[in-house]
């Protein structure tokens, strides 16, 4: 059983964001049945050059699910409001040591927890989905569905060649969460924070912490507009990197405010 005590030991940074590092969020055993389970089901795709995603919303993703292992109860934990409350109020916590103390202006209020984002090129079988979303974002999105945010969760296994450019997560997300499954000797792999020289309109990055794969770990992010991060690219061919990765999203894009 996963349980909210397990959020309760945990170091943090405030700069250049709010991070929080959770070092045994999963213990080796749970770990190592998150990886049999991602092994052992079918990828919904796979993007990045070497990462392959179960993603939240797909046949593959609700057989995983449905299991009730180890994948079921992280995905139960974090899909919940209450999860997302105390994450959040610990984020808001550590952004007021910072010199960039962003909050939230327009927080929604309601969550829903069986939205997911519809994506072309993985959900197009569902077809009742893809009407939904056709009539959602062309006819009622701005007048009946503004108030709410969900959970949104990919199931991961990165190969060599995987990399991710410096970044920050779409305008709508609040909260992001990465969850390491094993650990990596290696470099590649590594999460990597970045502040920007100059400011947020300067396009020149400054490496200011990694954080190794290791097992169990989790980290939780404030996706403010000073959240820059990316993931160095994994070089050895006998290596994977296990992981699940998300955040909790608003329908519409957020506005931080100093």
């Amino acid at each position: 059983m996963i349980d909210k005590n397990r959020l309760s030991n945990y170091n943090y940074y405030q700069e250049p964001f709010p991070i929080l590092i959770f070092k045994n969020f999963l213990n080796e055993s749970e770990a190592k049945q998150a990886i049999n389970c991602i092994e052992n089901q079918e990828f919904d795709e796979t993007v990045n050059e070497g990462r392959n995603n179960i993603r939240k919303g797909t046949k593959s993703f609700q057989n995983t699910i449905e299991k009730k292992n180890i994948l079921s109860m992280i995905y139960s934990f974090f899909n919940n409001e209450e999860v997302f409350e105390d994450l959040l109020k610990k984020l808001q916590e550590v952004s007021e040591l910072s010199k960039n103390n962003y909050k939230i202006h327009n927080k929604p209020t309601n969550f829903k927890k069986d939205f997911y984002e519809y994506k072309r090129s993985v959900h197009n079988k569902n077809y009742l989905k893809r009407i939904a979303n056709f009539f959602s974002n062309k006819l009622f999105k701005k007048k009946f569905l503004e108030d709410f945010f969900y959970f949104e969760v990919n199931f991961s296994v990165a190969k060599k060649g995987y990399k991710l450019k410096t970044h920050k997560d779409k305008d709508n997300r609040m909260v992001v969460f990465l969850l390491y499954l094993n650990k990596l000797d290696e470099t590649g792999g590594s999460f990597e924070i970045y502040s920007k020289e100059g400011g947020v309109s300067n396009k020149n990055f400054k490496l200011e912490k990694q954080f190794q794969p290791e097992a169990g770990k989790l980290l939780v992010f404030l996706s403010n507009p000073l959240s820059y991060h990316n993931v160095s690219e994994i070089l050895k061919s006998e290596s994977k990197r296990f992981f699940c990765y998300g955040g909790y999203t608003s329908l519409n894009n957020i506005i931080w405010k100093k």
